[in-house]
């Protein structure tokens, strides 16, 4: 990554920012019009590729979740950023996160084996409450306090949120785009807590008329978290300092 972005980085790491979860949701609704049917058709596509995954036992779901989800994920990101500086843009570019797929993959299995990690303690648990005899748990020497031991997890997970966009945005590391995520976010976590919860709940409100209304709500989510990243870390004006760079050159 050139110095002059890692230096912007880093000042918004020292000076901290403003957080505006509606303007983001509002800016992210206002992306996703400008190419609704390009959404639409991506999240239909997503929604195909899961199911077919699922068909194949074991592999399918081993390389839909550890590589074909990572690449997929970040297709939104890619055109509303595209969108956003008012480039032009095809429906291929849902699919250039194969330009990052390495990254991606080691980034997701990362965050999945410390995912795991934290679920050891519980993993008897959960095997009594589903195959076994779910009055075991209560008869057990479990203590509910246990589940305290979630919290580190959650804050990692939330603020790790941003480490894909780092990787496709930033061409980072994938350890060094988790870390860049965490320091950011944490200047504002519960703000951005606050946010994915919004967006949850948007997301959700698509279920209503038979699911259908996933296909809309989905890529608005996408949208709206891109245009958070994308206004706190400045990443437009990135691209101005590129091209005059390139410019004086």
């Amino acid at each position: 990554m050139e110095p002059h972005k890692l230096e912007r980085l880093e000042e918004i790491i020292n000076n901290g920012y403003e957080f505006n979860t509606f303007d983001y949701l509002s800016k992210g609704y206002n992306i996703f019009r400008q190419n609704m049917g390009g959404f639409v058709g991506f999240v239909l596509v997503m929604m195909a590729v899961n199911f077919v995954a699922g068909l194949i036992p074991i592999l399918g779901d081993l390389a839909f979740t550890f590589v074909l989800s990572p690449v997929l994920a970040v297709g939104p990101y890619i055109v509303a950023h595209k969108i956003h500086k008012r480039d032009t843009h095809e429906f291929a570019d849902f699919f250039k996160g194969t330009d990052y797929l390495k990254e991606l993959v080691i980034l997701t299995a990362v965050t999945m084996f410390i995912s795991l990690f934290f679920g050891i303690p519980f993993a008897g648990v959960f095997y009594d409450y589903y195959l076994g005899d779910p009055m075991d748990i209560l008869q057990s020497n479990f203590s509910p306090f246990a589940f305290l031991v979630f919290i580190p997890l959650i804050y990692l997970i939330v603020s790790w949120s941003w480490s894909s966009l780092f990787i496709v945005f930033y061409n980072m590391k994938f350890w060094d785009a988790m870390e860049m995520s965490r320091k950011i976010i944490m200047k504002n976590w519960l703000q951005y807590f606050f946010f994915l919860i919004v967006l949850a709940f948007t997301a959700m409100s698509g279920a209503i008329l038979i699911f259908v209304g996933l296909l809309f709500t989905i890529p608005i989510v996408f949208c709206a978290q891109y245009v958070a990243f994308a206004e706190i870390t400045q990443l437009l004006n990135d691209d101005e300092d590129d091209i005059e760079r390139h410019l004086i050159v």
